[in-house]
């Protein structure tokens, strides 16, 4: 298990694409702070294996974070195929985080304001 930082892929006017990349199994992603951000979408690809999950808290330090939904309002927890969803959620920060048997998943996360 290990602490996986993010990293900004890339920033442009209004937003920014970050990545978590290769988590596997019992890894948990750097939570990354969403709140300014008026649409988040996540994409997930590589070799599963396992579940991922999709989570998020209100609070701005702790570990008190919770599975997010998409805009259906399904969940976004134990995920074992690759995707791209909106949030539906209004989280202040983010993190995935992989279940065991998960191989090595890249998790990207664009952001943008409005």
């Amino acid at each position: 298990m290990a602490v996986v930082p993010w990293t900004v892929v890339t920033s442009f006017d209004g937003g920014k694409l970050i990545k978590w990349s290769g988590l596997s199994g019992g890894d948990i992603g750097a939570p990354f702070v969403v709140a300014e951000f008026g649409r988040v979408s996540i994409e997930l690809s590589g070799m599963f294996g396992g579940p991922v999950w999709i989570e998020g808290t209100l609070a701005p330090d702790g570990d008190d974070f919770g599975a997010l939904t998409d805009r259906q309002g399904m969940p976004l927890s134990g995920l074992t195929s690759a995707r791209r969803q909106r949030l539906g959620d209004a989280p202040y920060r983010l993190r995935p985080r992989a279940g065991q048997g998960v191989k090595h998943v890249d998790v990207w996360l664009l952001l943008a304001r409005g």
